[in-house]
């Protein structure tokens, strides 16, 4: 099955984006936050490190220890990705966004996920280096979308939703919205 058709099965035809997704896909999504008290950057390695362990725990969980994967990035990160990711050269332009806002050449390529191997991406997220990145499993269609501050996710089921969310509940946003 096609990348494309991966994605369709799931989301239709839904943007691979975050807060887009958010809208239309609300009743199994939540977030959680890369550092205690909701602090957006981590100021020093100590910190970093909190991020990372934050971001590959609740990724391995929902993308599961080397399970296909798709890998969405935007165009212009390619050139911050590709000295530390050589596989970013055969990605494919998947879906162009366009409103007022925002104009994203959105770049697929097939991966595995593994705790730790994207290290050196998510560093370059929780800096606000590159952003509109996330992670699709490619059988539950379960999705890990990581921000300067945090990670979307976005579950198969709302019974899975509040199962992670009761298990990662001292992540969570005290904010009403969950954001």
């Amino acid at each position: 099955m096609s990348i494309k058709d991966t994605w369709q099965s799931f989301f239709g035809d839904g943007v691979p984006i975050a807060y887009l997704l958010r809208k239309s896909n609300a009743n199994v999504w939540f977030r959680i936050h890369s550092l205690p008290d909701s602090k957006r950057y981590p100021e020093d390695e100590g910190e970093m490190q909190e991020t990372l362990r934050r971001h590959n725990t609740v990724a391995s969980e929902v993308l599961q220890e080397n399970a296909a994967c798709v890998l969405f990035f935007p165009e212009y990160a390619i050139k911050k990705l590709a000295p530390i990711f050589s596989e970013v050269a055969s990605a494919s332009l998947f879906y162009h966004y366009e409103d007022e806002d925002a104009d994203i050449m959105q770049y697929a390529l097939e991966t595995v996920w593994q705790p730790h191997k994207f290290d050196p991406v998510l560093r370059l997220v929780a800096n606000d280096e590159i952003c509109y990145v996330s992670w699709l499993n490619s059988e539950s269609g379960e999705i890990f979308a990581p921000y300067d501050g945090g990670a979307d996710l976005f579950l198969s089921s709302t019974q899975r939703r509040d199962e992670l969310r009761a298990r990662y509940s001292s992540w969570l946003s005290r904010h009403p919205q969950g954001l």
